[in-house]
């Protein structure tokens, strides 16, 4: 396990934090399928199949920098668009019609095999999940940290640790603690394992359900 870390932690640090700590929930393998499809050639195949699958009202809206996401929503809606691909009777056909690249989505498989030792098409609560938001929700939470901003040396801190939350530009979801505007009490941390000297916590960040 331990070569395994140092190996891994080198290109997928948030994914070796979940395998350490909630490696048998049934709801991991359901979040490196959403990590690995959101990852796939820069979300391109998410960015142009969840637009055009879904009204601007269902869909999740693209992340930027100094704004939140709704994490949540976009892991869901890019279940529910490889949902689709693995259920259609032509899958090329349908990644045509809705503008997805198919070679990121079977990149993003890959990736889920070398992690999970399964195709990702066998996850058995794919289906669940893809259904139910809420659940979603509920079963990532329960294995999430909780960051709050430290008003004094405006870094995010990991609730019960003397860790900061190392919250950077280059995540999907990102907060600049300079910006009043922007500051939420709650973040949700996903990792806490870094190979970085001075780094605890590698990772996704997300806005609480209940910021």
């Amino acid at each position: 396990m331990e070569i395994f870390v140092k190996q891994f932690s080198n290109f997928a640090p948030s994914y070796v934090a979940m395998r350490l700590t909630i490696s048998h929930s049934r709801f991991y393998e359901v979040y490196v399928a959403a990590q690995s499809l959101l990852g796939a050639s820069s979300s391109l195949w998410m960015t142009f199949g969840a637009t055009s699958l879904y009204p601007e009202d269902d869909r999740p809206q693209t992340s930027e920098k100094n704004r939140f996401n709704d994490g949540f929503s976009e892991m869901t809606t890019v279940l529910k668009v490889y949902h689709k691909f693995i259920t259609s009777q032509n899958p090329r056909q349908f990644c045509n019609q809705n503008g997805i690249l198919i070679d990121a989505i079977y990149e993003a498989e890959k990736q889920y095999q070398s992690i999970v030792g399964k195709p990702m098409r066998h996850c058995s609560a794919l289906e669940m999940v893809v259904q139910q938001n809420k659940l979603l929700q509920h079963e990532v939470m329960s294995h999430m940290y909780v960051a709050t901003l430290n008003e004094n040396t405006l870094k995010y801190v990991i609730v019960g640790m003397d860790y900061p939350a190392d919250i950077r530009q280059s995540d999907a979801i990102y907060v600049d603690p300079s910006n009043i505007s922007l500051r939420h009490k709650h973040v949700l941390c996903d990792g806490y394992f870094s190979p970085v000297d001075g780094k605890y916590f590698l990772v996704n960040t997300m806005r609480h359900p209940d910021a």
